[in-house]
């Protein structure tokens, strides 16, 4: 399975006007815990380190 990267964020606008902007939000706080994550971890999303 592959997980998607991108988000078009002025397709949602566009389609959803203000209604999109809680979705917005999440998307913004949710990829920098993602990426801190990743380096605390130092392994990607759906990777395994050596301990595991």
């Amino acid at each position: 399975m592959t997980h998607q990267n991108t988000y078009d964020f002025v397709d949602k606008i566009t389609k959803k006007g203000l209604e999109a902007i809680p979705e917005l939000m999440g998307v913004l706080i949710n990829k920098p815990m993602q990426i801190e994550r990743s380096k605390y971890l130092q392994a990607e999303q759906y990777d395994r380190t050596k301990d595991c």
